[in-house]
Parts: structure tokens; sequence; C-alpha cells
């Protein structure tokens, strides 16, 4: 018993609060808490055996998880038994993202960003560059790949150089770029709004601000 209460002392002195305070955290800065300094993870061997939190009775998982925490039931993650167990809870939260929001496959994508500490790529300041389409190196550098272009014209023969181009990077690849990050502000403002309802974390308290949707808007 003691050595548990010691433990416990000991990660509120990690964390840089006493037992009883409760830290403010966005739910991008929980997230990577969880995923990045308490390695929580979530287990690919399960990745095909989502919980089903009330599905297919016309209850969705907010509900459900605002139920189990009035039960005394605390959700039960995918992470080393050695994490701090609300990260545990947080794991399974985004393990159990509904599909709607891109599912257990794009939770994973979640953990791997939280994980890193960054954000999907938006693609910031790009647009459609022309550069030629290939390229080759010899001994005097990097070149780019020019064709020879034979016509006859007016009874002449002639011989010209033409070097094939190509947009990079295209406009629907930045276009799909920034629409994956949309779809991860979607998705950690369902974590979020799942992790209120839940109300079982006692270290800490996810407020309402989320990364901005379109900040390509605002760059522009």
């Amino acid at each position: 018993m003691g050595k548990a209460v010691g433990m416990k002392a000991e990660r509120a002195a990690v964390f840089g609060q006493s037992s009883r305070e409760v830290k403010d955290v966005t739910v991008q800065q929980i997230l990577e808490w969880a995923f990045q300094r308490e390695k929580v993870r979530l287990d690919a061997a399960d990745a095909d055996q989502e919980v089903q939190l009330g599905r297919g009775y016309g209850i969705g998982n907010a509900l459900v998880l605002v139920q189990m925490k009035e039960l005394g039931c605390f959700v039960d993650g995918g992470g080393s038994s050695t994490c701090h167990e609300e990260a545990e809870a947080v794991a399974a939260i985004v393990g159990n993202l509904a599909d709607e929001f891109g599912g257990r496959r794009f939770a994973f994508q979640i953990a791997a960003w939280a994980r890193m500490g960054g954000t999907p790529d938006w693609m910031p300041g790009a647009a459609p560059k022309v550069t030629p389409a290939d390229w080759f190196i010899n001994r005097h550098g990097r070149h780019a790949v020019s064709l020879v272009i034979e016509s006859d014209v007016s009874g002449w023969d002639e011989r010209s150089r033409l070097c094939p181009i190509v947009y990079l990077p295209t406009a629907r690849q930045i276009e799909i770029a920034r629409e994956v990050y949309v779809a991860w502000v979607h998705a950690l403002r369902e974590v979020r709004d799942n992790l209120t309802a839940y109300g079982g974390l006692r270290s800490f308290r996810v407020t309402h601000a989320l990364p901005p949707l379109r900040p390509w808007l605002k760059s522009s």
C-alpha cells in the first residue's frame, strides 16, 4: 500500500502537480501526454476488435461513457500496465473512434501524430510548380531529361529538344493533404467530447480548444 502511494506521489512530482491539482489541457496536449510521454499504445492485435459502445442501439458513444462513469466503471485501454491509468482511458477512447470520424484505422494515425508531437502535414505554402518530368546525373551534375523531336516542315528536316514537365505537388496532392488535416481536427473534437462525457479524468480537465480547422486560409 505504501509503495503504491509512493508511486503516485512520484508520478505527481513528474507531472509538476500535486495529487489534488487538476491541470487544464487541450485535447491535443493530453493525446501527446498519453502517447508520447506515457507511451500508451493501441494494440495492433486488437485493430479489428472494436469495443461496441452502444452501436446498433441508437445510443452514442458519449452517452455510454457517461453511463459507465456513473456506474463506477473505467474504460479499459489497450496500452501497457505501466502506463498511467488516465493515459489508458485516453487510449481506449481514441481506439473507439466512431467510423464517421475514421474509425480504428484513423485512430492509429491520430496516435502516431500524438506520439511524434506533430500534426498532419497540410503542406503550408504549397502550390503546383513546373518541374522537369525526369532527371539524370552525370559527372557534370544533375540535369533535366530532354527528348529530341524530329519534324519535316516545308521539305526541311528539323530537330529540336523538348523537356517534358510536370506540376508538383499536384493540386490534388495538396487537396488530399488538407482533407486529412480537416478530418484530424474533426476527430480531435470527437475525442475531446468523449473525454468530457467520460468524466473519469482526475488529473486533467480537457478544454474546448482545438487546432485551427483550416490554417491555410489565414496563411494565405
